[in-house]
């Protein structure tokens, strides 16, 4: 580095930046709107610290070699402790004693897994051994969960100094050797991220420190003199015409904060670089000190700026608030709920700012670096032994009360709906042993009583519009006859996944086989994944089921109606083909946060196909036994039917279930019934390691 570059760049690099903390409150905004589900591509704004913070850091240490000809490593550790902790151990006492008072079982056990780690900044390395989906567990929130980012940042600060020291010693050229070494490690740590995504589970290349520090070391990059002067002298160049050439790489970002999925495969091959590459280009432009452009003045703006200046204790405490104000605490959905959260998460990160982190940050900054590392210690030390003695509750499924499992009240009573036909309906009693039984249920798009074959006496005309037993209707008296049932076979994801274990004790204490295909993933009417159509026809052609009982999925609706009627047609036919019928059933009732964000259930395939194949499909509406909307404990014993992901069943749901579900094929089939509960609804089923996956999610609540 030539004197004159020394001479050009050290004053830049000893003032403060306004426009940085501006981009900070854009990058905390899209990740809170992100997490209120109101902006898909959000979560890259956790990217944009990434760039921003491995930018400020990288320049702080060249700044002091600038002054010293050194980096100091005990002065650099000690201001990030005092700039990280304070807040960081505030937050895990506060979460743990709130969990402990008025959170589920599920939370206190998340606190309580999830806290030593977040203490050892080592969160992301524990979801990657733990192979927990980082999209999935949204659905099923630790308090913590957002805490891994912190974890790569703070890994990333221990190691990075050391590399910037190696990279400078005895050399003449050190912005070179930064830049060089800056270009090397982001360019191994992308193509790392996109050698070990795995579509199944992206968690290993979305949180690992060695597949993210690309980020990190792209806005490293920018901060040696070699990059910013160049900057400096496309920006002097440029003039007033850098305002125009900043637009596109804002439109782009926009979009891709508008619009990407974290699970979209190119993200990962390309894509976070991108990102990394674009969030880069606006740093240098507002960071210049060789002209101004509206993107400047935009993020220099007072309001934006103290945002910026709020932004870790946005995103530290946002995350937690957000649990705790749900929908179902406070009756609020969408943009209510949004404000709510919103406010009292400014609120709580205002109080941290001025009352716990700016004291502690400057006023141990005059004492001596002893004191930072003590009260690291004893602060880290006190909050772990918080955690620690924090009674937990069980980690498993809160066991069955037999004297529970009946239908709720509310939904108590309540048999399949029925389309009345018309005042001149005329059927026709069949009796043989081929005959398919009609539908239990029907909806109004099935009310056509023709028979689709007037040929095929096999099939009763009236089979979507009449239940199995005798129905008077205006005109006539029509009887069905009943069939037999000795095998079903019970396919879905992990919703049905969940559902089919006290179904399949229920059908087996009265003597009829159920062939569990369900499977703890996300998503029916693909080919690629674990419920292509291959296994659906493998299956039937080898256990040849009486009936295919199939859980939709809330996973499929993106694909829009026309896919899934198309899909469900291959089904059907696959069914058919092996003499079953096909019995489809509806996703029950999701959480408002489940809702909010898109995945819900969409029955018009479902329902359209069995009104158009009233023979061969049943759809069974399953409304009258969960109501309208989600709820954890439905017969008040404080034992939960469903899961506090707000998805998911547990073992007492999937008895009562059953119970409800067998008794509407005993309209359809003369050897099903209800057994005894107590014959099979208390059985090892009920501790099955599925009702585990959302940790204390099935547990005995408070």
């Amino acid at each position: 580095m030539s004197s004159a570059d020394v001479t050009f760049t050290t004053t830049p690099r000893s003032v403060y930046l306004p426009a940085i903390d501006g981009l900070r409150a854009f990058a905390v905004g899209a990740v809170l709107l992100f997490h209120s589900d109101h902006l898909s591509g959000g979560f890259l704004g956790v990217d944009t610290f990434f760039v921003l913070s491995g930018f400020l850091i990288t320049r702080q240490m060249l700044q002091e070699v600038d002054k010293t000809g050194r980096i100091s490593l005990r002065d650099f550790w000690s201001r990030r402790a005092r700039r990280l902790l304070p807040a960081l151990l505030l937050l895990i006492a506060i979460a743990t004693v709130v969990a402990t008072g008025w959170g589920t079982a599920g939370e206190r056990l998340k606190i309580r897994n999830d806290a030593p780690w977040a203490l050892g900044f080592a969160l992301n390395w524990h979801h990657v051994a733990a192979s927990a989906d980082y999209w999935a567990s949204l659905a099923a929130p630790s308090p913590l969960t957002h805490l891994w980012s912190l974890a790569v940042e703070e890994q990333f600060y221990l190691v990075w100094p050391l590399v910037v020291v190696a990279l400078i010693w005895r050399r003449s050229d050190r912005e070179r050797s930064v830049l060089t070494g800056s270009v090397i490690g982001a360019a191994l740590s992308f193509a790392l991220m996109a050698a070990v995504y795995s579509p199944k589970n992206s968690t290993r290349a979305y949180e690992g420190t060695d597949t993210r520090i690309g980020a990190l070391l792209i806005g490293a990059l920018c901060a040696t003199t070699i990059i910013t002067s160049r900057a400096d002298r496309i920006v002097a160049r440029l003039g007033r015409s850098v305002g125009v050439v900043v637009v596109a790489p804002v439109l782009v970002l926009a979009w891709m904060w508008l619009r990407v999925d974290g699970r979209n495969g190119w993200l990962y091959r390309g894509g976070f670089l991108l990102h990394a590459v674009l969030v880069a280009l606006l740093l240098l432009a507002v960071s210049s000190q060789a002209g101004s452009n509206w993107l400047q003045r935009l993020l220099r703006q007072r309001p934006v700026r103290w945002i910026g200046q709020l932004s870790y204790g946005l995103y530290l405490w946002h995350w937690p608030i957000y649990i705790a104000l749900n929908a179902d605490r406070t009756g609020l959905s969408r943009w209510p709920l949004t404000f709510m959260r919103l406010a009292t998460t400014l609120a709580a990160s205002t109080l941290s700012y001025y009352l716990v982190e700016r004291p502690i940050r400057y006023g141990l900054q005059r004492r001596k670096l002893t004191l930072t590392a003590i009260a690291s210690v004893v602060g880290i030390a006190l909050v772990a032994v918080g955690v620690v003695v924090v009674p937990l509750p069980s980690a498993g499924p809160a066991p069955i009360d037999l004297g529970a499992l009946a239908v709720p009240a509310a939904q108590a009573g309540s048999s399949p709906s029925t389309t009345t036909t018309s005042s001149t309906t005329t059927s026709t009693s069949t009796s043989t042993s081929t005959s398919r039984p009609s539908q239990p249920t029907t909806t109004s798009a099935a009310a056509d009583t023709s028979n689709p074959d007037p040929t095929d006496q096999s099939v009763p005309a009236t089979a979507t519009t009449e239940p199995p037993t005798t129905t008077t209707t205006e005109a006539t008296t029509t009887t069905i006859a009943k069939t037999e049932l000795h095998k079903a076979l019970w396919f879905g994801d992990s919703i049905a996944f969940t559902t089919s274990l006290g179904f399949i004790a229920a059908m087996k204490a009265i003597n009829i086989e159920v062939i569990d295909s369900s499977f703890p993933g996300v998503g029916l009417l693909n080919d690629t994944g674990p419920a292509d159509f291959k296994k659906i026809t493998d299956l039937t052609g080898s256990e040849h089921p009486d009936l295919l009982i199939m859980e939709m999925s809330t996973w499929d609706e993106p694909f829009g109606v026309d896919a899934i009627y198309d899909a469900l047609a291959r089904v059907r036919d696959i069914a058919k083909f092996s003499g079953a019928r096909l019995l489809l059933l509806p996703v029950p009732p999701l959480t408002p946060e489940r809702t909010d964000h898109g995945y819900v259930d969409d029955t018009a395939a479902a329902k359209k196909i069995a009104a158009d194949d009233p023979a061969d499909v049943t759809f069974l509406d399953t409304s009258p036994f969960w109501g309208p909307a989600f709820v954890a404990d439905m017969n008040g014993d404080h034992i939960p039917e469903r899961m506090d992901d707000g998805v998911h069943l547990c073992p007492s749901g999937s008895a009562l279930f059953a119970i409800w579900l067998v008794t509407q094929l005993e309209t359809m089939y003369s050897n099903v019934t209800v057994a005894d509960v107590s014959t099979w609804a208390a059985g090892d089923w009920t501790q099955d390691s599925r009702y585990s996956m959302t940790p204390g999610g099935c547990a005995l609540l408070p």
